[in-house]
């Protein structure tokens, strides 16, 4: 981690031939990032600033601003200019349906087939980034779609890096709500990614299906609801178009 007022490549951030223009007692700087406010040190000295040369000031503005935006960025911008993923916009009104109709609407928290407290669409963990847990109070469902939605900005998010391709509107919103319910990281190490950047998509299609179990009883056996899901996030992953 850079230290605060740096970026990779960007040296210290400078501020006092701004502050030196405006006048010599500014409020400190406030710069938004992540909607958090980081506030800028005001410089010690002023002296010698008013005086620089215009080029000098210029250079310094420059440098300033093409800080701010290496700070304002998110990190999968600068990361990743190029990703594959077709837009959460695009895909989330194919996605959202499909995950709402597998996992139903639970105003109070419950245990889920794993015994994790759960409550809403499948929320386990709330935007604040705290754990649902079994005595919290009920929600609404326009809570619960709010939380659904965060949830599912996180899943994409995770996962976007990982195609070698562009998949469609269709396979992105069967790929997501299969993440959504295995988790990023089990589908980061499927079969359906693997074939899937392999350009074998009835193979990617076959190995949904592979995500059908659960243990009961200490035993790995199918589930049909599981299953069902699974058949239905096959055929929109097949279908043509989007």
């Amino acid at each position: 981690m850079e230290a605060p007022g740096t970026a990779p490549g960007s040296g210290p951030l400078i501020t006092q031939s701004f502050i030196a223009i405006v006048g010599p007692k500014p409020d400190p700087v406030n710069i938004g990032v992540g909607g958090k406010q980081l506030k800028a040190a005001r410089p010690a000295r002023l002296s010698g600033q008013i005086g620089r040369p215009r080029r000098v000031v210029l250079e310094l503005a420059s440098r300033s601003f093409r800080l701010a935006q290496a700070i304002c960025l998110p990190p999968f911008a600068k990361e990743l200019p190029m990703s594959n993923w077709p837009g959460d916009a695009a895909v989330f009104p194919l996605c959202t349906p499909l995950i709402k109709q597998f996992e139903g609407f639970r105003a109070a928290p419950y245990l889920d087939s794993a015994g994790i407290p759960t409550i809403g669409y499948g929320t386990i963990q709330y935007p604040d980034g705290s754990a649902v847990t079994i005595h919290d109070p009920a929600i609404t469902e326009p809570e619960a779609e709010s939380f659904l939605k965060f949830q599912m900005s996180q899943k994409s998010a995770a996962i976007a890096p990982c195609f070698q391709k562009k998949p469609t509107l269709h396979q992105a919103a069967a790929m997501l709500s299969l993440t959504y319910n295995i988790g990023s990281g089990a589908f980061k190490s499927s079969t359906v990614l693997r074939k899937f950047n392999a350009a074998d998509l009835p193979a990617a299609a076959d190995a949904f299906l592979l995500w059908d179990k659960a243990v009961v009883d200490g035993q790995l056996v199918v589930v049909p609801g599981l299953h069902k899901r699974r058949v239905a996030e096959r055929t929109i992953f097949l279908t043509v178009g989007g």
